[in-house]
């Protein structure tokens, strides 16, 4: 329309006929439109033009529709009652849905179509979930996530890494992604190790600093003696997580060079005499010491401690039962030193628990009980119960509630341990116990002495992760009446802080049990 105007305002000779044409058949007509002139023709071309905008356009043609999803298994069911799990989807204890979700997948029962947008929404927000949710979407749930950016994990979770052809390998290897390349190598590694070392050897130096790491990690599937020399020159490397994946495999070839050091070292620090152990710190330190990712440099002298523990850590059991024949509680009791003895329990600890030995996971937690006294007054103690949460996760899940069972009768340092350590669904056997010693606590409101408030607030803290751990057949006994006292007449406002905080804590212990029974009766 602006050609016409312009086109009246210069006037029509000096426009040029071009000013009259639309590019369209409005140009056949106006062609035929000789009389009255250029003006009139213009007029009328103008007026049609306005016409022809106003009356629309032809509509695109519509996008070729996706591929529908494919049919449901027959195997696999529609959840029939949509609605605890509906309740749950925006519930911030995440706990609560991975329970419904794993009676669902025992059941083979998917996820409700009108739901799928939602749960797809959370599960992705939740990384824990994602697995657990993957069987549930059904066919239509996979077809919908391929319809939102966000939900791509559906796609890259149902299409494991795996599955690279045999005579794809190599070339995959050239040619991949970072995350192919990794899968072709670790493929590659299954079948011919040498090989694939062969191929990161060989490309080793033109690999970015961020990819030698994750491709490196890979030679620990069957790693042999024959890894140790292209181990050893990663020490060099200039990137310090290619140096940390090196020593980490050179400290499972136990005749490596690498773990020779490291015994060398170790005889230095400890003398055995009349027994007692004395602790040796090295007097000066080397660039042995830096290569090996002990410390960081030479002259950071003040971390010889850590790079002693450091060093410790490297030396399996065996080291400590060949050279000095005491077992670790043994061990432990020898060392005067407090600082050393703290720095060995842990090094022990982690080093039972990786290598599952229940003969020494025994005898660190008999030491451990026997500390635990002057553990109260110890700064270290919240650390040291660190550790043996780790060795109380590998033993029996009768072993580890006896345990506990001891500490809560006797109310034996009862706020050292938090009962999430222990695994999931506890006994019956057990959460009868946790149930009477915890309404044992509540019944003695008020409690005067500062153990027996360190006993309430131990409480409080094992409330939450016990609602979650209750096996159903103690639902009952659970929900019955908890009887939390009435305060008395005159209190201070301490006292009715801790009334009020227990009150709290309870009232969402039962909230999370009903809860639970909901889904064990609509899902389970």
């Amino acid at each position: 329309m602006e050609r016409f105007i312009t086109a009246a305002i210069v006037g029509t000779e000096q426009s040029g006929d071009t000013a009259l044409t639309t590019g369209t058949r409005i140009d056949e007509l106006s062609s035929q439109l000789s009389e009255g002139g250029k003006e009139h023709q213009l007029l009328l071309t103008a007026a049609a033009w306005g016409a022809y905008q106003n009356a629309g356009h032809l509509a695109e043609s519509a996008p070729e529709l996706p591929a529908p999803a494919q049919p449901e298994s027959q195997d696999w069911y529609p959840l029939q009652r949509p609605q605890i799990l509906e309740m749950l989807l925006p519930h911030k204890e995440t706990a609560l849905l991975q329970e419904a979700l794993g009676y669902m997948q025992e059941r083979r029962c998917r996820v409700p179509y009108d739901l799928l947008p939602a749960f797809l929404e959370t599960v992705t927000r939740g990384k824990e979930l994602r697995e657990q949710a993957l069987p549930l979407l059904g066919e239509r749930g996979r077809w919908l996530s391929q319809h939102n950016p966000k939900w791509n994990w559906v796609n890259e979770l149902s299409t494991e890494a795996g599955a690279i052809p045999a005579e794809q390998i190599e070339a995959t290897w050239q040619e991949g992604t970072l995350k192919q390349r990794v899968e072709a190598l670790r493929q590659q590694r299954l079948l011919a190790p040498d090989t694939a070392r062969q191929w990161l050897q060989q490309s080793w130096k033109k690999e970015r600093a961020d990819t030698r790491a994750p491709l490196l990690e890979i030679l620990a599937l069957k790693l042999s003696p024959e890894d140790e020399d292209f181990l050893e020159k990663a020490l060099d490397d200039r990137s310090e997580q290619v140096r940390l994946v090196a020593i980490r495999l050179l400290a499972m070839l136990p005749g490596s060079a690498f773990m020779q050091r490291m015994r060398a070292q170790a005889g230095t620090l400890f003398q055995y005499q009349k027994g007692k152990i004395a602790v040796h710190k090295p007097a000066t330190l080397d660039k042995s010491w830096v290569r090996d990712g002990l410390i960081n440099r030479v002259e950071n002298t003040s971390g010889i401690n850590d790079a002693c523990q450091r060093l410790l850590e490297h030396l399996p059991l065996a080291y400590w039962e060949e050279r000095f024949s005491l077992a670790p509680y043994q061990l432990l009791e020898a060392i005067e030193n407090k600082t050393w003895q703290h720095m060995l329990f842990t090094v022990l600890c982690r080093r039972a628990a990786r290598e599952y030995h229940l003969p020494s996971i025994d005898s660190l937690l008999a030491f451990w009980q026997e500390a635990q006294p002057d553990a109260l007054r110890d700064a270290r103690r919240e650390e040291r119960n660190l550790e043996i949460a780790g060795l109380i996760s590998r033993l029996s899940q009768q072993q580890a509630e006896g345990i506990f069972k001891g500490m809560l009768g006797s109310h034996f340092a009862s706020h050292i341990l938090n009962v999430s350590v222990l695994p999931r669904p506890w006994s019956h056997n057990f959460g009868t116990f946790y149930l009477d010693w915890a309404r044992e606590v509540v019944h003695n409101f008020p409690i005067e002495t500062e153990t027996g408030k360190a006993t309430l607030e131990y409480l409080r803290l094992t409330l939450p992760p016990a609602a979650l751990a209750f096996p159903p057949t103690c639902f009952p006994l659970a929900l019955q009446e908890w009887n939390l006292p009435d305060l008395p007449e005159k209190y201070e406002y301490s006292i009715y802080y801790e009334h009020q905080q227990t009150k709290n804590s309870v009232n969402h212990f039962l909230e999370t049990i009903h809860l639970r029974k909901m889904i064990v009766e609509e899902i389970g």
